[in-house]
Order: C-alpha cells, then structure tokens, then sequence
C-alpha cells in the first residue's frame, strides 16, 4: 500500500514538476514571445521611421527640386519676358528711327527739289546777265584789240611816213648836193675847156703860173655826200619808236 502510495506521490510530483515545468517553458515563452513582439515593435517601428524618414527626405528633396525648377522656370520666363520687353523696345527704337530716317530723307529730298528749282530759276534769271555780260566782255576786249591793232598799225604807219619822209629828204640832200657838185664839176671843166681853148689859140701856150687847172674829181658819194649819218634800225626785241 505504501508502494502504491509512493508511486502516486511519486507520480503526483512528477506531474506537478512536469505542470511547473510546463508552465515555466509556458512562461518563458510567454517572456520570450513578448520580448520577440517587443524587439520586432521596436525594428518595425525603426524601419518605419526609417522609411518615413527617407520618404520625408525625398519628398522634402522632390519639393526643393520643384521649387528650384518652378523658380528656375520663372526666371526663365521673367528673362524671356525682358528679352521679348527689351527686343520689343529694340524695336520700337529701330521703327522710330527708320521712320525719322524716311522722313529727313523725304525732307532731304524735298529741300534739293527745292534747291534744283531755285537754282534753275536762278540760272534762268542770271544766264541772260551772264551773257550780256560775256558779251560786253566780248565786245570790250575786240575794242581793246581793235585799239592795240590800230594803235600798231598807226605807229607802224608813223614809223613808214617817218623813215619814207626821212628817205625823201635824204634822196632830196642827195640830188641836191649831187647836182651841186655836177653843176661845179661842169663849171670847172667849162673853165677848163675854156682856158684850153684860149691856150691853143693863142700863139705862145704856156700854162699860168699857178700850175695846170685842178681836175674835176669824181662827185661825192657815200657817207660823204650824206648830210648825216645813215639811221640804224633796232633789233628785233627792242620796241619801236612811236
């Protein structure tokens, strides 16, 4: 009976070491179940604030790079709009000047149709002037030349009358003294003859005491039978005596 009671206590124990030992693996399991679902609360939560964070640090980097494109693109579109104001003004100052170009090029032109009619209407004024003028300019140096040709006519003429009036004289000196020395020249041979003839009829021909009669010379002739000496004529370059 006490080996009976033995093995039930005996068993007893060993139940209840078993229920304990169950109950602590049960605990342990519990303990390390909880720390499991602790530790993966913990990592889940890391790696989800992980993946939060990257996505924050992404979308915070997506946004930045939005807002640089969104700012870049309106700076390119503010530029693009200076550049359209500026080659608009560009314009606008090209359009302005072209048009003050076409319209001193209109007056240019206008002032020198204007300059061509009042030079033309000159020209009509003064042309018959001119020509008056050239005309009397004409007329007064033909009158100068008429004067200079009758002024060299008329001393070329004086200077003919002169030399022919000059020749006249001198041919008339010349006759004059010729005949002069003709008529003695005859009176001495006259006496001569005379005293010849005396002489051949007288009985006794001698000759006077005084010599025979002087011979008639020859008559004059040359610069000695000229009143005064031949005039020379001037040189070519030397100007004629008025």
């Amino acid at each position: 009976m006490a080996k009976f009671k033995f093995a039930g206590v005996d068993a007893t124990a060993k139940a209840k070491s078993i229920a304990v030992n169950a109950a602590r693996h049960a605990a342990h399991a519990a303990h390390a179940l909880a720390v499991s679902q602790s530790t993966a609360s913990k990592r889940r939560d890391a790696r989800v604030s992980l993946v939060a964070n990257k996505a924050a640090f992404y979308n915070a980097r997506a946004a930045h790079t939005t807002s640089i494109a969104r700012l870049s693109e309106m700076a390119d579109a503010k530029q693009l709009v200076a550049k359209v104001e500026s080659k608009q003004a560009a314009a606008d100052y090209l359009r302005a000047l072209d048009q003050r170009l076409r319209q001193s090029k209109a007056a240019l032109t206008t002032e020198r149709a204007a300059n061509v009619v009042e030079r033309q209407r000159l020209t009509d004024a003064v042309s018959p002037m001119l020509r008056v003028a050239k005309m009397r300019a004409t007329q007064y140096l033909a009158e100068e030349r008429r004067r200079e040709s009758l002024t060299q006519v008329a001393s070329k003429a004086h200077e003919f009358v002169y030399k022919a009036d000059r020749t006249c004289q001198v041919a008339e000196l010349r006759r004059a003294k010729r005949g002069a020395a003709l008529r003695a020249n005859l009176e001495d041979r006259q006496g001569a003859a005379a005293v010849k003839r005396k002489s051949l009829l007288t009985p006794t021909s001698s000759w006077p005491a005084a010599g025979p009669p002087p011979a008639a010379g020859p008559p004059p002739s040359g610069e000695e039978s000229r009143p005064f000496p031949r005039r020379r004529r001037p040189p070519r370059s030397a100007p004629r005596p008025s």
